[in-house]
C-alpha cells in the first residue's frame, strides 16, 4: 500500500491549492476514511489544521489504483509562511480499520512542504503629527528595504532629540490548554536597529536606512470558524516605527512613535503543476458504490 501526493509548491493566501493523490491499494481493506490537508504546527508542538478536504469515507476499498485531485480552499485568515516561525506541510492519509474491531490498525500518510503567499497591498500615505509645540512629517510611510526615512521635524526649546529605528516580531499563540499565555511562545524584546541623536535641533530633518536584510511588516490573525474552537487563535506579526524622544530645555522627557511599514518586492513564481493537470489522463478505479457504508 502506498500513497503518492503531487500539488504546486506554493499558493496565495485566499485562493486555492490544486492536489493530485495516488492510493495504491494491494488487497480489499476496510477503512475508516481518508483525505488530503494543510498543517501547521503551533509552538506547544500541536497540529493546527488549516485546509482540508475527505476523499473517501468508512467503508471497502477493492484492490487498485485510485487516482484524485482536490482543490483545497485558503482562508484569507490563514497566516502566510513565514521563514524560521511559520510553516505548512501537505499530507494525504488513509485510515485503515483492524478487522471485526473499531479500532484504527494503521494509518498510511504521505507529506510534502508547501509555501502559503501573503497578498500584500501597501499603499504609501504621508504622517503629520504636532506634539507640545513641536512639529513632525513623513513624506510617505512605506518602505523598502534599503530605502531611506527622512523624518522633517520643527521643534523649539529642545535641547536633545533621539530617533530610534525599532523593530518588533513574535508569533501569536492562544488555544483552551494555555490561554492567552502560552508558555511555549518566547517573549520576544524590541530590536533597536539604529538611532541618530541631535542636539539644539530646532529645525530640519534626520535620515534613518531601512537595513537591507529588513523584515517586512504584517500582522496576521487566524480564528477557526467553529464555535467550539472559540478560545484558539493563531498569529504572528512583524512592526516597525520610529521612536522618537525629545529632552527639553526644563527637563522634560517627551516620547512618542510613528508607525511605517516595510514591503519587499513581490515575486513571481511559476505554477508548474497547474499546466501539468491539464495533460494528466483518468487512471482512477470507480470505487464499487455498494461497498462504501
Amino acid at each position: 500500500m502506498s500513497i503518492s501526493l503531487s500539488s504546486d509548491d506554493f499558493t496565495e493566501v485566499g485562493g486555492s491549492l490544486k492536489t493530485r493523490t495516488v492510493f495504491n491499494i494491494n488487497e480489499d481493506m476496510e477503512i475508516w476514511g481518508g483525505g488530503i490537508s494543510i498543517i501547521t504546527k503551533l509552538p506547544c508542538g500541536n497540529e493546527l489544521t488549516v485546509a482540508s478536504s475527505d476523499i473517501f469515507c468508512e467503508g471497502t476499498l477493492k484492490r487498485g489504483e485510485y487516482v484524485r485531485s482536490r482543490d483545497l480552499i485558503i482562508s484569507r485568515r490563514v497566516v502566510p509562511s513565514i521563514p524560521d516561525k511559520v510553516s505548512y506541510t501537505l499530507r494525504a492519509s488513509l485510515s485503515v480499520k483492524r478487522p471485526k474491531t473499531r479500532e484504527e490498525e494503521l494509518r498510511i500518510q504521505s507529506e510534502k512542504p508547501i509555501k502559503l503567499l501573503a497578498r500584500v497591498t501597501a499603499e504609501e500615505t504621508p504622517v503629520s503629527m504636532n506634539i507640545k509645540g513641536m512639529s513632525f512629517s513623513l513624506d510617505k510611510d512605506t518602505f523598502k528595504p534599503g530605502e531611506e526615512v527622512k523624518l522633517n521635524y520643527s521643534t523649539q526649546n529642545v535641547r536633545t532629540m533621539i530617533v530610534n529605528l525599532i523593530h518588533e516580531s513574535n508569533i501569536q499563540c492562544a488555544c483552551p490548554q494555555y490561554r492567552t499565555i502560552c508558555v511555549h511562545v518566547k517573549r520576544q524584546p524590541k530590536e533597536k536597529v539604529l538611532s541618530v541623536e541631535e542636539r539644539n535641533p530646532g529645525s530640519g530633518f534626520v535620515t534613518i536606512r531601512i537595513p537591507g536584510y529588513a523584515e517586512p511588516s504584517y500582522n496576521y490573525l487566524w480564528e477557526p470558524p467553529e464555535v467550539t474552537y472559540w478560545s484558539l487563535i493563531f498569529g504572528a506579526y512583524s512592526r516597525w516605527y520610529l521612536e522618537v524622544e525629545c529632552v527639553k530645555a526644563s527637563g522634560e522627557s517627551i516620547k512618542f512613535q510613528i508607525p511605517i511599514n516595510v514591503v519587499t518586492e513581490k515575486k513571481t513564481e511559476e505554477k508548474i503543476f497547474e499546466e501539468s493537470m491539464k495533460e494528466l489522463k483518468p487512471l482512477s478505479k470507480p470505487l464499487d458504490p455498494h461497498s462504501i457504508i
